[in-house]
């Protein structure tokens, strides 16, 4: 009998910290979600409005004038989806999407 019961009050435990388990889990990665979303969408809003940056069409204009390039992107560009090594990230069994 007593083999029993404590299979039964095993059982109970087990189940109890699973479920506390899972609802700490869920709560933290909810809070550490919120407070990442919160710090993305500020610090993007910070870049963006800065008075030298001048905005997301200042941001474009900028980027697009800039002298860099890159060996390999699609006429060396910063702003291409169709360099070398990105084909792998935008393709499905090896082949390019466009």
């Amino acid at each position: 009998m007593m083999d029993a019961k404590a299979n039964s009050t095993t059982s109970i435990v087990v189940i109890y910290t699973a479920v506390g388990g899972l609802k700490a889990t869920f709560l933290t990665d909810f809070l550490h979600t919120t407070i990442a979303l919160i710090l993305l969408i500020y610090f993007s809003l910070a870049v963006l409005t800065n008075e030298h940056i001048g905005g997301i069409s200042g941001l474009y204009e900028k980027v697009k004038a800039a002298d860099d390039y890159i060996p390999g992107n699609y006429e060396g560009s910063l702003l291409t989806m169709k360099s070398k090594s990105g084909k792998a990230q935008f393709s499905k069994s090896g082949q390019a999407l466009y």
